[in-house]
């Protein structure tokens, strides 16, 4: 990704776009297109660039119709920062005391170190979550989860709670509709656990090779 609004003017062609890094153009002798696929390992430094619009002469070569782009990846251009962002795998484990209740325990755990300018920032942020499940028949369920995210730097808590309804739609396919009373919102953990507030909905399919040739039955393959 290069940027989160990076468009192409309507009625120009890629061919009509130049796009340089450090003062060379880069694009393709043929096409004349430019290989953003092929820099797919180089999002962090391709940050730093200069565009502009029209036929407008800037310091490292003079405009096309749709504009042109250069992105300066020499150290000496860089601001000083230094990064290192790593999150542990989720961690779930689930046990049944009995064939009609079903525990669950996850955790994660991820350590963030970043240094801008001379300050260093750095943080140990976990979460610990528990839900329980229990069938009321064969098809429905219910169950309540909650939450707590602790970041450690700040002594920062984040609490979430809600039930939920689940049913067995068909063969291997479960669908839960819920909602958390409370909750809160974190880029590595809430997506994948639903903990923000609010309603959510959760799908879960068991793809096999049992569950394959069933669904092909079922369609009358």
């Amino acid at each position: 990704k290069f940027g989160a609004v990076r468009f192409r003017i309507r009625g120009y062609d890629a061919d009509q776009f130049n796009t340089y890094i450090n003062g060379a153009p880069m694009e393709n002798l043929d096409n004349g297109f430019t290989p953003y696929g092929q820099w797919g390992g180089l999002n962090d430094i391709l940050r730093n660039r200069e565009s502009t619009s029209g036929l407008r002469s800037t310091t490292f070569g003079y405009g096309d119709l749709g504009g042109l782009t250069n992105f300066d990846t020499r150290a000496s251009h860089q601001r000083k920062q230094t990064s290192i962002n790593y999150a542990a795998s989720n961690r779930n484990y689930n046990y049944r005391p009995f064939k009609s209740t079903q525990l669950s325990i996850q955790y994660g755990a991820k350590y963030v170190f970043e240094k801008i300018a001379d300050r260093d920032y750095s943080g140990y942020t976990d979460l610990l979550g528990i839900e329980g499940r229990y069938d009321i028949t064969r098809e429905w369920d219910i169950g309540l989860r909650t939450s707590i995210l602790h970041s450690w730097a700040v002594d920062q808590y984040g609490y979430s709670l809600g039930p939920s309804i689940g049913c067995n739609v068909m063969e291997n396919a479960w669908l839960s509709l819920g909602y958390n009373v409370t909750g809160f919102k974190d880029r590595d953990f809430s997506a994948a656990n639903y903990t923000a507030q609010g309603p959510f909905m959760q799908f879960r399919f068991k793809f096999d090779q049992n569950s394959v040739k069933e669904g092909l039955t079922m369609m009358g393959q």
